[in-house]
């Protein structure tokens, strides 16, 4: 009997200790599950209402510089497009391409290092998507430092290369990178494609041979073969199976073999032109400005 006794009070005792134990380790768990969920949540709600956190720092000498991209991985970024990097007193901001962007949560611009982990942008439509996401991976993945040499800021990679090219002599001021651009056809089947807006960009000269190819207008050279797009005032007459070009001052000359010089501004092929440039008249283009 007293056996009995013994063996049952030590498995009341043990019951007991069991029961605690497990109660003792659900409430640790809860806590510590609940407490990390609040502080992340905060975190997150902190970030999107300001836009920065204390641990951003900017050079005083940066503090109210605009910058416009020329170059990016080693080549010439197109002349007619505006991407911007502007030094804030509290954030980074720019315009790239079609959006306005600024800088996300803690960013570093000082001593010569470089770190903007994220950034958030408007969600304007771009016929350019894939270099703007370029132009954004760059900044935010690719860059460790920075230098400033004369009116030109240099963000370095890791290995010291310079992956982003800017300058503070150009234009920062947005604009639309691709001026309204209309296509009609004429009775022979040739495309005169024009730009109806003025386009806001460094012109260059290119000498070539001005052709029709296919229903196409181009101009050749030894380095590239482009489409040509035309001025509003420009107009295309067609007499007697010959095609002109006719100038605001009402010069003429044939389209037809021939070296030509023409003043413009190199058009970076976007994305997609569809419903813009027929298919047959692929790129590159060249905007003729005069």
């Amino acid at each position: 009997m007293q056996q009995l006794l013994a063996y049952f009070r030590w498995s009341i005792i043990s019951i007991i200790f069991m029961l605690f134990v497990a109660c003792g380790s659900t409430e640790n768990i809860d806590s510590s599950t609940t407490v990390t969920d609040e502080t992340d949540s905060q975190m997150d709600q902190t970030n999107l209402q300001t836009g920065t956190t204390d641990t951003s720092v900017i050079d005083s000498s940066l503090t109210g510089t605009a910058w416009r991209l020329i170059e990016m991985n080693g080549n010439p970024f197109p002349s007619h497009i505006v991407t911007t990097l502007i030094f804030n007193e509290d954030a980074l901001s720019g315009y790239n391409i079609c959006n306005d962007w600024s800088s996300t949560g803690g960013f570093i611009a000082s001593g010569g290092s470089f770190d903007v982990p994220v950034v958030r942008k408007t969600l304007n439509g771009c016929l350019y998507a894939s270099l703007e996401k370029e132009v954004t991976n760059t900044l935010t993945l690719n860059t460790q430092a920075y230098k400033i040499e004369s009116q030109y800021l240099s963000l370095l990679n890791e290995d010291g290369d310079t992956v982003l090219l800017f300058t503070n002599e150009l234009d920062t001021s947005p604009h639309p990178p691709i001026p309204q651009i209309v296509t009609d056809q004429q009775d022979s089947g040739a495309f005169f494609i024009q730009s109806k807006t003025k386009w806001q960009s460094n012109s260059i000269e290119i000498t070539g041979e001005f052709s029709r190819t296919g229903n196409c207008l181009r101009l050749k050279n030894e380095l590239s073969n482009v489409l040509l797009i035309w001025p509003s005032e420009f107009s295309l007459v067609e007499n007697e199976n010959q095609l002109s070009i006719v100038n605001p001052s009402g010069d003429e000359f044939v389209v037809a073999d021939g070296t030509v010089t023409l003043t413009g501004i190199e058009l970076y092929p976007p994305d997609t032109m569809s419903g813009i440039i027929p298919d047959e008249c692929e790129g590159p283009y060249f905007v003729v400005t005069n």
